[in-house]
């Protein structure tokens, strides 16, 4: 009886030893992006301001798929920007619209913010092969 509670108190041990380096490591393990899912939540999320095909809203939310903000920001960072929000007085606020912390999903957390981030890499991807905007080749010939 003393050699099976040894046993099993020896390989409750181990156990536990192994368990915590697991979940030490799994924190260190960079999230692998889920495009699908970040579409989902893009939907469910950002797309009421921003469009289902994230070109933006009349008074709401800006245009992602060009954005230059968007596309010059690491993951890291955008990931930041996008918990933190924007307010409307805020000097970089250029269209004086408020962005909600997690787009106002207090649920969204940071492994969905980095799939919607991942999915908006990709729309931006896409975004490359859109003709020209309108507003931006006024600009451009204006500027000429």
């Amino acid at each position: 009886m003393r050699v099976y509670t040894l046993f099993i108190s020896s390989l409750l041990l181990g156990l536990a030893g192994c368990g915590g380096e697991s979940r030490g490591m799994a924190q260190q393990q960079p999230h692998s992006a889920d495009l699908v899912h970040g579409q989902q939540l893009f939907q469910q999320t950002c797309s009421s301001c921003h469009g289902g095909n994230a070109q933006g809203l009349p008074r709401a939310g800006v245009n992602l798929r060009k954005s230059q903000f968007v596309a010059e920001l690491t993951d890291d960072r955008l990931l930041g920007f996008v918990k933190t929000g924007r307010a409307p007085k805020d000097p970089t606020n250029k269209t004086g619209v408020y962005m909600p912390p997690r787009g106002g999903n207090n649920q969204l957390d940071d492994a969905g913010i980095l799939d919607i981030i991942a999915h908006l890499r990709n729309i931006q991807a896409q975004a490359k092969l859109d003709p020209p905007d309108e507003e931006l080749e006024q600009e451009s010939n204006a500027a000429q």
